[in-house]
């Protein structure tokens, strides 16, 4: 129940001010990438790890979709000794204008880790979703936040980063 509760947390949408609508034609690249640092859950479900949470993703737009690839990793800081790395993958939506971007993205993913306390390595899949509000006072660089989760057999994390934020828009 705790997992459906977070996977609808996580695909909530967030509805932006539209833009005004003008006659202006404007062209616009439809790739970003984003890297941030944040915080990640402390025992929010079963088996999460908390602590300090990297992470670095590019999204594409190939047709009418748009993809993800990333990677994040987590240091536990409060009450374990976990290293969680994540490969990601994922297919998603998009709202934006002028000055705001607004994505939600959801896929696979390839968890591995380390835990300290044992020394054992380990290896798993899971499912990989995050949802980011970006500001863009700049064409090109923005700031904003992104919620992420990465749910799994072995240890899942769910938490929040602060992007920066590179797109190619002309």
């Amino acid at each position: 129940m705790k997992y459906i509760f977070l996977i609808l947390i996580m695909f909530l949408k967030i509805t932006f001010v539209n833009a005004h609508q003008d006659t202006t034609i404007v062209k616009v690249k439809k790739e970003w990438g984003n890297f941030g640092i944040g915080a990640s859950s402390v025992k929010i479900i079963k088996n999460t790890v908390g602590g300090i949470n990297f992470g670095i993703n590019y999204y594409r737009s190939v047709g009418n979709n748009f993809y993800q690839i990333g990677f994040d990793e987590t240091f536990s800081v409060f009450g374990g000794n976990r290293i969680i790395g994540n490969i990601n993958t994922g297919i998603g939506k998009r709202i934006f204008n002028k000055y705001f971007l607004g994505a939600g993205f959801i896929g696979p993913n390839f968890v591995f880790g380390k835990i300290r306390d044992d020394n054992k390595h380990f290896f798993t899949i899971g499912i990989a979703s995050n949802i980011q509000i970006i500001f863009k006072p700049i064409k090109d660089f923005g700031i904003g936040t992104e919620l992420f989760a990465n749910l799994n057999f072995k240890v899942s994390t769910i938490g929040f980063r602060l992007i920066l934020h590179i797109s190619n828009a002309k």
